[in-house]
């Protein structure tokens, strides 16, 4: 999980030439920790770790970074977004 690849300038370029790209999802203090198949292991300098999952659609020239999942300080319970904005927590 913890190898990163390092592409030369022409290997990252896509088939239709799209140059490689700069994904800006880190701040301060925070560091990749891993990747595994299209998801980037942040651990944010809060202590806690996100798992970005970064789709490149070269077709449409598109990359979405979202934040799939947070891991953070608590007591085992799992808190879920609705589509509505409600949270539902489950223990």
């Amino acid at each position: 999980m913890n190898d990163i690849r390092v592409f030369s300038e022409e290997e990252a370029m896509f088939e239709d030439g799209m140059a490689a790209c700069r994904i800006n999802i880190l701040h301060e203090g925070d560091r990749v920790i891993g990747y595994d198949g299209g998801v980037v292991v942040v651990r944010r300098s809060n202590g806690e770790t996100d798992l970005v999952r970064i789709e490149i659609d070269a077709k449409q020239k598109r990359i979405d970074a979202r934040v799939i999942a947070t891991i953070g300080y608590g007591d085992g319970e799992v808190e879920l977004e609705a589509e509505d904005g409600d949270t539902i927590t489950y223990f």
